[in-house]
């Protein structure tokens, strides 16, 4: 199993204590076996508020996002196949300590999240530990 994500992203500082964050994040999730494979691609945009509690760098976040996912499959006994889910709307929470909050430039950003994305019948859930830098 393969899972590589990427996020994209641009906060405003609305306040000291507040700042408005958007961006997209990418989601690759392969399972592999022999010849046999299935590829899930999930994509989604976002927008929400950073709240920093006067803790340095500790933050919480909410954010709204919407998006979809494209899911590949290449397995023994059935054709190949492609499909795409529903649009879905969700949301994510996010806690992380952001070094950069006392200085300018590069600086690391450590975090938790959970992201969940309704789409018609069914949601994916998604956990996440991360670094990133930020500038």
């Amino acid at each position: 199993r393969l899972i590589l994500s990427g996020e994209i992203g641009y906060s405003i500082k609305l306040d000291k204590s507040i700042r408005f964050i958007a961006g997209g994040n990418l989601v690759y999730d392969c399972l592999m076996k022999n010849s046999q494979n299935a590829s899930f691609l999930d994509y989604a945009f976002f927008g929400g508020l950073r709240v920093f509690p006067n803790l340095g760098g500790f933050n919480v976040g909410l954010e709204y996002n919407i998006g979809q996912r494209a899911n590949f499959y290449n397995l023994e006994d059935f054709e190949d196949k492609s499909d795409l889910t529903n649009w879905g709307n969700g949301f994510r929470f996010v806690t992380e300590y952001d070094f950069s909050y006392y200085t300018e430039g590069l600086a690391p950003v450590i975090g938790l999240s959970y992201r969940r994305m309704p789409r018609g019948g069914f949601a994916d859930n998604f956990f996440s530990f991360y670094f990133r830098l930020t500038y």
